[in-house]
């Protein structure tokens, strides 16, 4: 990989897909929408009051650092095509969800048992959420 392929990169699109992932992830997580379903199967509490500027600002950050190194290796491998797009989606998609999915639970203090039960429940307290 080179870094002078950066130069070719469609920030436009980088940007939109940075906005459309902040939006998708605002629908999903709604408690209106998934967000209680997804807070009682995992076990974690939803939050109290709504995430600060600085989680907000930083997941943000990190949405648009995801879309442009996602561009970048697609633009270095040639995917061109609709049917290359996709291809590279799922296996950028799954092989970081893989390695998310098995690291999150193994992160320090990320498990905590449940007062008065006999199960482990995943703790919100890592990651940004300790930020603000």
């Amino acid at each position: 990989m080179s870094f002078e392929t950066l130069g070719d990169v469609n920030y436009l699109a980088v940007l939109v897909a940075t906005v459309a992932w902040a939006i998708l992830g605002a629908i999903w997580y709604a408690p209106s929408v998934l967000g209680r379903a997804l807070s009682r199967a995992s076990g974690w509490d939803m939050p109290e009051r709504p995430p600060s500027a600085m989680y907000l600002a930083a997941s943000l950050l990190l949405y648009f650092i995801a879309a442009l190194a996602t561009a970048w290796i697609a633009r270095e491998t040639g995917s061109g095509t609709f049917s290359d797009s996709i291809a590279l989606g799922l296996a950028v998609g799954i092989g970081y969800m893989t390695v998310l999915a098995a690291v999150t639970p193994c992160s320090s203090g990320s498990l905590t048992r449940s007062p008065g039960s006999g199960s482990m429940r995943r703790s919100p307290s890592w990651g940004f959420s300790s930020w603000g």
